[in-house]
């Protein structure tokens, strides 16, 4: 069985924590155990995310900015960057290629997980989202992009499948008009601040736009064979 279908298998199989009042520790228990199942179904190895910025930084890439911009890696989420400078890299490394980086940004940031593997200077990612089997996105819709899957709970989805040009196109309308009301109702006694709360309306069938599981397997294959 080759390693994606044994990923995809494990993944199957997770079965979630007992019901508690710590939504933190369900989170928290799925997402080390899709790493548990990265680490052995890939042969990565886990880096802590300070290597991974100081990895990112020495090669003059930005994770996230304040304010975000379009060029920051988390925000448009790149599938392969080159490498000029690999001294922390391959003394990260050793002997491995392949390596996994839980919550790079903390543990509120977009993503849960980063999958990246190295070779002949560049770096193949895969970012990869953990959700509930009937997820909320909070501030954080789905990606538009082939480079990122969203895990929920024991089913893998694309973002491809998830969201669409036409909807990405509202989320952004929407978050710009938004800013300009609260800019515009904000004076020197009252501040109006922007909480982008955007859902998609899962059902128990599943994500809210149609999609055939060929072509959604398609994707989520095409994401991770670069780290065989």
């Amino acid at each position: 069985m080759n390693v994606i279908k044994t990923f995809t298998k494990n993944i199957k199989n997770y079965t979630k924590i007992k019901k508690t009042s710590n939504t933190h520790n369900i989170s928290y228990h799925h997402e080390r155990y899709v790493i548990s199942k990265i680490i052995e179904s890939f042969s990565a190895i886990e880096i802590s995310s300070n290597n991974f910025k100081d990895i990112m930084k020495n090669n003059d890439y930005k994770l996230v900015s304040k304010p975000k911009k379009d060029t920051d890696i988390i925000e448009y989420c790149p599938g392969l960057l080159n490498i000029s400078d690999d001294l922390i890299l391959l003394d990260v490394l050793k002997e491995n290629k392949t390596f996994v980086v839980h919550q790079p940004l903390g543990t509120q940031e977009y993503p849960d997980i980063i999958l990246g593997s190295y070779n002949d200077k560049k770096i193949s990612l895969s970012y990869i989202e953990c959700k509930q089997d009937k997820p909320t996105f909070n501030n954080n819709p789905p990606k538009n992009n082939p480079d990122c899957i969203y895990i929920c709970g024991n089913k893998i989805y694309s973002g491809m499948i998830l969201i669409n040009n036409r909807y990405v196109k509202k989320i952004n309308n929407f978050k710009k008009d938004y800013k300009s009301l609260c800019n515009n109702m904000s004076d020197n006694i009252i501040r109006f601040v922007p909480y982008k709360k955007i859902e998609l309306k899962w059902s128990s069938d599943g994500p809210p736009l149609s999609y055939d599981n060929k072509s959604n397997n398609k994707y989520i294959n095409d994401c991770l064979i670069k780290h065989k």
